[in-house]
Parts: structure tokens; sequence; C-alpha cells
């Protein structure tokens, strides 16, 4: 479609703003519907549709491909658009060779994408990657610094969505590449993970009153649209051995598994924490190591409880044996 589309402009370039001719080719006609977003006079005429089918053949087609390159078209022009592209794509070749195809060509297009980015907004994008999946604005500002402005700018750029009227989310193809960008920054990933942790095990301890009252319904619905977001900052908590943290959400935790019915997700984040602070139990100091103390008791306890809501009944009694045992 992209060839018979670029042939029948170059045939009779009078004809090459119908309809006809570009609108064959579902991912030009894409690329003129989002070019349009970004400037309504857009047109497929005999200057563009050259450059316009060429990036839409560089990017396969590919939605993402196509969205990101058009995000561009502000500051560069189809046709300047179309030669750095290919040039992106003849110098990744090498580093990229063992990536499928789909993979190179939008590594191409975003790496042109974060090349036009200023520097804190590449710094931005990168630290956003430590979401795993989507996140309230109040997320990151508290733990990346981003206030609204930069967030509608990398939305512009199409390098970041919108998940519903509060959320925001990173394509996973995306995030994947800006995880890979933060790696150049070592010296800020245990600050945002830290962040994130006092974050959203704040959030869910804040919950506890509310799974207890009239308020559940809420607080359940709320815990369960950042559920991914929690689990992931459970699991930094237990990396980092945040055991503050970890004492105060404890109990919500466990009050949302039973109202959610979360067993199984449950204990195995449970566990996860049991089998860490086992080994940390017997420490020099003695008032962190009664800190740590106390918190293995009341995992061991609550991962009893759930055990047993499954009928483990064997594993729930030397759960709570092992809690029995920590806590004298």
């Amino acid at each position: 479609a992209y060839h018979a589309a670029i042939k029948a402009a170059q045939a009779n370039p009078a004809h090459a703003i119908l309809a006809e001719v570009w609108q064959t080719s579902e991912a030009v006609a894409m690329f003129v519907q989002r070019a349009q977003q970004f400037d309504p006079t857009f047109t497929i005429n005999a200057a563009t549709i050259g450059p316009v089918g060429q990036i839409c053949q560089l990017v396969e087609g590919l939605p993402l491909g196509i969205e990101l390159a058009t995000s561009m078209l502000p500051l560069l022009s189809c046709s300047a658009l179309a030669k750095d592209l290919a040039k992106s794509l003849d110098f990744l070749a090498a580093d990229t060779r063992d990536l499928p195809y789909e993979q190179r060509t939008l590594r191409a297009v975003f790496e042109r994408s974060w090349q036009l980015l200023l520097p804190a907004a590449q710094l931005l994008l990168a630290r956003l990657s430590i979401f795993p999946g989507s996140f309230r604005r109040e997320a990151a500002e508290y733990i990346v610094g981003a206030s609204l402005a930069p967030l509608q700018h990398l939305l512009d750029q199409s390098l970041l969505s919108k998940a519903g009227a509060e959320r925001y989310v990173l394509h996973r193809t995306i995030h994947a590449f800006a995880q890979q960008k933060l790696q150049r920054w070592p010296e800020v990933i245990e600050t945002l993970h830290v962040q994130y942790v006092h974050f959203y095990l704040t959030f869910l301890a804040r919950q506890e009153r509310e799974l207890t009252g009239a308020g559940y319904a809420v607080a359940i619905e709320q815990i369960q649209a950042d559920l991914d977001n929690v689990q992931t900052a459970w699991r930094r908590a237990i990396t980092y051995s945040m055991v503050t943290e970890l004492h105060r959400c404890v109990e919500a935790l466990f009050l949302f598994s039973e109202q959610h019915r979360f067993y199984l997700e449950v204990i195995n984040l449970y566990a996860e924490a049991v089998h860490h602070f086992s080994s940390q139990q017997a420490q020099q100091n003695h008032q962190s190591g009664a800190e740590i103390t106390l918190l293995l008791g009341r995992l061991q306890a609550y991962w009893g409880t759930r055990l047993a809501r499954l009928g483990r009944f064997q594993q729930a009694q030397a759960a709570y044996d092992a809690s029995w045992s920590t806590l004298q």
C-alpha cells in the first residue's frame, strides 16, 4: 500500500491529494490523522507523499511507531524526519541485530524522540519507568518531582499516555526503553525506589481505618487501582530492608486481602518478607534487631492466617509456631 500510494503520487502529482490515493493504506491514513492533530493544515500532496510513505514503511506501519514519528513533526519536516529515521535504523542495526525487527524499528523511533527532548525531560521520562504500570499525578509529583507541565509535554510527544481521567502510563515498549535509559543515572535509582516505597506503603497504611469502617468499598477500589504499585513497593521495601514502612502497612494488607479475597498473592508477599527477614533476625544493633524480630513475628502470624484461609493447615500451623517462637 505504501509503494502504491507513492507510485500514484509520482505518476500523477495533481491527484496525489485525493483520498483514494493514500487512504488505501491504514498506516498512511493514521499518519495523516495524527499529523493533523499537530498541524490542522497538514495534507498528503506531491511533496509529502514520498516522505510519509517512507516513514510508514520504516516503522513497519506500527501504530506506536507512527504516533512517535508524528509527534516530532512540530520540530522536523516530513522529509527531514524520514532521513533521520533511516539513519537511526542504520546506526542501531549493529547494536540491535539480536532484537526482532519490530523492536529495532521502535527503538530507532524512540531514540530520535529521545534526542529531541531537553535533558530535564529525558531524566523525567527515565524516572517514570520506575512505575510498573499506571500511576496518579500525585505519585509522579512526590516520587519523581514531576509537575503537570512536564507531564503534558511528554503526552504531547506521545511518550506518555493517559490511562483514564487521572492516571498516566508508559506504553510497555517505551517503558522498556526508558528503563534502559535510567541506568545512566545509577545514583538516582535507589533514591527513587525509597521515595516510591514511602509513597505507596504510606498510602496503603492510611487505608487501614477505612478498611474496617463504612468506607471500606472506596478503600478497596483505591488500593485495587494501585495494586501493581503497592505490590512493587512492598517488594522494594523488602529489598532495602525498610522495616518501619512494612510495619505500618502489614495490617492494612491483611485487611485488604480479606475484603478482596486476595489470598494467594498476599501469601506470596508475606512469604517473601518472612524469608528475607528471617536471615536478618540476629543483627548486632539491638534496637534494629528488635524491630526486625517484631516485624518477623507479625508477618509469620498473618502468613499463617492467610494459609489457613486457603486450607493449608499444616503450613499455617508451622507459620504460627514460628511466630510464637519469634515473639517469645
